[in-house]
């Protein structure tokens, strides 16, 4: 029974759709004129998200310093290349304004090291219609003791970045 009011209800609207067709009215004098409507609808884009990320290569070293005065090591965090290869840049061509957020994840075999990024989130505008992507950028700053110290190119954290629509 459902199928088949269903069926009813399809046919229904399918014969309920008819194009609307405006028919000439005839003229029948030299210069005579006819007259008809022209209508238009906006369609405004939908949301498009276009959002560039430039990776630093988020390279760092561990540097142990002995400090005689006090007779012990100390211990820090150092990008290889500071303020490149630990800065990340966003950069929004979307049509829509973002929220761009940043959290890192430390790394579950070597433990102890916090990454934070300078600025944990920011606001992009769209730019202007046919103007630059507008763009800013954070720096990623790692702390803490590594749960071993014999690093070469080993991973210790992620970052992840998120967009979401403002």
């Amino acid at each position: 029974m459902k199928k088949i009011l269903s069926f009813i209800l399809v046919m229904t609207l399918i014969f309920s759709l008819s194009l609307t067709v405006n028919a000439a009215n005839p003229i029948t004098t030299d210069g005579g004129t006819d007259t008809a409507d022209v209508t238009a609808t906006y369609i405004e884009s939908p949301d498009i998200f276009a959002v560039d990320i430039t990776w630093g290569t988020l390279t760092y070293n561990f540097v142990e310093t002995w400090l005689p005065d006090i007779r012990a090591n100390s211990y820090d965090w150092i990008a290889t290349e500071p303020g490149v290869t630990d800065k990340i840049t966003v950069s929004n061509s979307s049509n829509v304004r973002i929220n761009v957020s940043f959290a890192y994840t430390q790394d579950t075999t070597t433990t102890g090291v916090i990454g934070l990024p300078s600025v944990t989130s920011f606001v992009l505008n769209q730019p202007e219609e046919g103007g630059t992507a507008t763009s800013n950028f954070t720096f990623l700053k790692l702390s803490g003791t590594p749960s071993w110290f014999l690093l070469s190119h080993t991973k210790v954290g992620s970052i992840t970045v998120t967009i979401t629509k403002s």
